[in-house]
Formats: C-alpha cells, sequence, structure tokens
C-alpha cells in the first residue's frame, strides 16, 4: 500500500516487517533515540518545505487519479494548481515564507475534497487516507 503506516499493514506484511532490519531498528534504536539533543540543529525560520507537504499534495492529487472522467472535468478548476508536475515539483518551488500559505491552500482543498464529494469516494483508500491526514494536520476554524 502506497500511503500506509504501521496499523493499516495486513498481519502478514507486519509480520514480514518486524522480522526484517527494519523491525530490529524501529525495537533497539529509533523507539530509545533521544530527539532533544537534536534540536539545536532545527531552525524556527521559515525554509522548504519537508515531506509531509509533499506527502499531503501528493495525496491530493492521487484522489483526483480516483475521481470519474466526469469528476475530474467537473472540479478541474479546484485541482489545477496542484496538478501541474509532481508534488516534489511542487514543493521545490516554494519559497520558504510562502509555506504556510500553500499548506493552507492544501487544507483548504482536502477539506472541500472532503465535503463535495464523501459520498461517492469515501470507500476507496486514497480518500480514507486523506480523511485521516487531513483530521490529523488541520483543525477546522469557523469564520464569521
Amino acid at each position: 500500500m502506497l500511503f500506509s503506516d504501521l496499523d493499516n499493514l495486513s498481519t502478514k506484511a507486519r509480520a514480514r516487517l518486524e522480522e526484517s532490519w527494519a523491525g530490529v531498528f524501529r525495537r533497539e534504536y529509533f523507539s530509545r533515540l533521544d530527539e532533544k539533543p537534536f534540536a539545536v540543529l532545527y531552525s524556527d525560520e521559515y525554509s522548504r518545505p519537508n515531506t509531509p507537504v509533499n506527502v499531503m499534495l501528493g495525496l491530493v492529487q492521487r484522489v483526483h487519479r480516483v475521481l470519474s472522467k466526469a469528476d475530474q472535468h467537473r472540479y478541474a478548476n479546484e485541482f489545477k494548481p496542484f496538478l501541474k508536475g509532481s508534488s516534489g515539483q511542487y514543493v521545490y518551488h516554494i519559497k520558504g515564507e510562502k509555506t504556510i500559505g500553500h499548506i493552507e491552500r492544501i487544507g483548504n482543498l482536502m477539506y472541500w475534497v472532503l465535503q463535495e464529494v464523501s459520498d461517492q469516494y469515501n470507500h476507496t483508500p486514497a480518500f480514507q487516507t486523506l480523511e485521516r491526514v487531513f483530521n490529523e494536520h488541520f483543525i477546522i476554524e469557523e469564520t464569521g
């Protein structure tokens, strides 16, 4: 599965992962890693966005591919800014100080998709992942 985490792996895939070097690494090293000493290496300044923005945009693009041809055409204007090239190309062109605005636009599109096409596509893995990622990374603020 392309957008899976450990909890979403099948029992067989999870067992294979746990028995591989990756399982040992996660249990014996990564879970014990104290990140506090590394905090000084990170900047509070805006910089190029990291992988999560790339992943969110890739997910939006994947949901677009799941839509029927009619819905792709119907919602072309909403998706258009996010379909020019790969998600990596999109992220590469984001200037540091504009990162927040791009994240907000991606979040707004995710929210719109969840509201607009939920009934038709909520059974698809891409849509379910989009919903989970949106709920993990965004908070809906009522305006007005």
